[in-house]
């Protein structure tokens, strides 16, 4: 629950560009995706418990044991798994909340880190431009013979 409410706008933001009309939907899609569910069959070893060869198969079996359902009035998702085992579908079941929250988080630290890319890379810029236009500034004081302000202040 604090994973929808903390989201805010950068859900909001991205389950527009996505085509989905609410957080709910974006985080219910994240979950349903091949990249989550893939990361949950390699950390429960899921090739083994069901019993086949490739990973794409063990994902297949692992997304017809889970249910996965956003309630749209009031935003809550659940996350059901069955499994022979009820402590391995549980455990998958709070996988697939971590999963979420690792994808979010990764996905909110790529954008911060970008931002901050680009605000230092204009700093840089901003600083060397200021660094000659006042060298500009130094040589035309020099060569025509005005007023230095700076220094004869």
């Amino acid at each position: 629950m604090s994973l929808l409410s903390s989201a805010g706008p950068a859900a909001s933001v991205g389950s527009a560009a996505l085509g989905m009309k609410t957080p709910g939907a974006l985080f219910s899609g994240i979950l349903g995706s091949r990249a989550v569910q893939e990361s949950l069959v390699r950390r429960f070893d899921l090739v083994r418990y069901y019993k086949v060869h490739f990973v794409e198969d063990a994902r297949k079996h692992l997304a017809a044991d889970s249910h996965i359902v956003e309630n749209t009035k009031t935003g809550i998702i659940s996350v059901s798994v069955t499994a022979k085992n009820p402590v391995l579908a549980s455990n998958i079941a709070q996988g697939y909340v971590a999963e979420l929250d690792r994808v979010v988080t990764n996905n909110s630290t790529s954008a911060a880190r970008r931002e901050r890319i680009f605000l230092e890379g204009r700093l840089k810029e901003i600083k060397q431009d200021l660094d000659d236009s006042s060298k500009a500034l130094s040589q035309f004081s020099t060569k025509s013979r005005t007023i230095d302000i700076p220094s004869q202040g």
